[in-house]
């Protein structure tokens, strides 16, 4: 048993496929606040805040993802550059 990641991830994948209420926690708990703050009529921007905050949520995880592609590609294409023209790529 040297590698234990791929275990886990299908005992997790498992658990969330078995027991979905635990994968939508974090949605039933948006849907309580607008429906909370639903009831305050003077509240007409309360829903493009939520609106926003999700988005603002969301992008993140993506701007990350894009840092680390950029980071690996530049450490690639540096590489191959350094194969081409023999010099050493310091990472």
């Amino acid at each position: 048993m040297k590698n234990k990641f791929p275990f886990v991830i299908i005992i997790v994948l498992a658990l969330l496929i078995i027991l979905p209420e635990l994968s939508y926690a974090q949605c039933a708990m948006c849907k309580a606040v607008a429906e909370s703050n639903q009831e305050a009529k003077g509240e007409q921007h309360f829903g493009t805040n939520l609106n926003s905050a999700i988005l603002y949520l969301m992008a993140v995880p993506y701007l990350v993802l894009v840092f680390l592609a950029f980071l690996f590609f530049k450490k690639s294409i540096m590489a191959k550059l350094g194969k081409v023209f023999n010099f050493s790529v310091k990472a």
